[in-house]
């Protein structure tokens, strides 16, 4: 027997005629003629070598055979209907799975908020979140291990090609709640001469040296940089247990650390800020991330950023 001989129409027909029990019936249902159908069933019966159904004049009644053969071909099409829709959701990026990178917290923000909103509007793309270094980040982006890295940026401009501007979000200084900056509503960069600031090993501490440097002009009076190899939650409980103080992002501030206070960076009276990025490899045809970006668009069309910022 050829099997490719077989027609996915005759089949569909054969299916037809098994439904309704009746050529006529299944021609009517078909909108073809009966005649149509008749061959093309008769086609299908030489192609197998056994008949489909057993022909009376009140109407047909599928074979041993017929049964079998058509159970298994409402499964394969019930196979192909479930693949082409799977396909159809994949390629609108309603499916599949999107790798984000970050530097920057999920505990609150823009970030969270633009996650949400993406989760509820394609509920089945599974999103993998991935913390890492900007180095880290970059490898992984070069790599297509991540579709897309989200970074606050403070000096460098990272895979400027593929960057899309999103937000400015407010540098806080993290402080020991009895540390006598404390008191301060706010902070002005010339109040960190002379502290302890504690930073992420892997999140670019001669970066933040640097930029400290250019704010605090200073020499004699800069802050002292102190890395530390842990996640940002233990430099936050290093924090409290009065070690240092920490320069963190506005997302952070939604979570309670015991003990630790949060004061918003100043300049000149007017809030320091990091402006954030979404950075992609444009080699990259995941259909769940182009919806991903789709939405980031949607949601930050402009970036303003204070161009007194420093």
């Amino acid at each position: 027997m050829n099997t490719f001989m077989m027609n996915f129409v005759s089949i569909k027909h054969a299916l037809a005629v098994a439904d309704h029990h009746s050529f006529r019936r299944a021609a009517n249902a078909l909108g073809v003629r009966q005649s149509v159908v008749s061959r093309r069933v008769l086609a299908l019966e030489d192609v197998l070598g056994v008949s489909l159904f057993e022909r009376h004049h009140r109407g047909v009644v599928l074979t041993r055979a017929g049964a079998e053969f058509l159970a298994a071909m409402r499964r394969v099409f019930g196979d192909l209907e479930s693949a082409a829709l799977t396909a159809r959701a994949a390629g609108r990026g309603e499916l599949g799975r999107l790798s984000l990178g970050l530097r920057t917290s999920l505990a609150g923000g823009r970030l969270r908020d633009s996650l949400i909103v993406f989760l509820d509007r394609f509920p089945d793309v599974e999103v993998k979140v991935i913390e890492r270094s900007r180095e880290e980040l970059i490898e992984g982006l070069q790599a297509e291990t991540i579709d897309i890295a989200v970074v606050g940026q403070l000096i460098d401009q990272l895979l400027a090609d593929n960057a899309m501007p999103l937000w400015d979000e407010r540098i806080m200084v993290a402080l020991p709640e009895a540390h006598a900056l404390a008191t301060r509503p706010w902070i002005a960069w010339s109040g960190l001469r002379g502290c302890r600031m504690l930073v992420q090993r892997r999140d670019a501490g001669i970066q933040l040296h640097e930029y400290l440097i250019r704010a605090i002009e200073a020499p004699d009076a800069r802050p002292l940089i102190v890395e530390q190899d842990v996640p940002r939650d233990n430099i936050l409980a290093l924090v409290s247990a009065g070690l240092g103080v920490s320069l963190v992002g506005e997302a952070v501030t939604t979570v309670v650390y015991p003990g630790v206070v949060f004061r918003e960076l100043r300049e000149h009276g007017l809030s320091s800020t990091i402006p954030y990025f979404a950075y992609w490899n444009d080699r990259s045809d995941n259909p769940a991330l182009r919806r991903f970006l789709s939405l980031l668009r949607e949601r930050y069309p402009v970036r303003r950023s204070d161009p007194t910022n420093g």
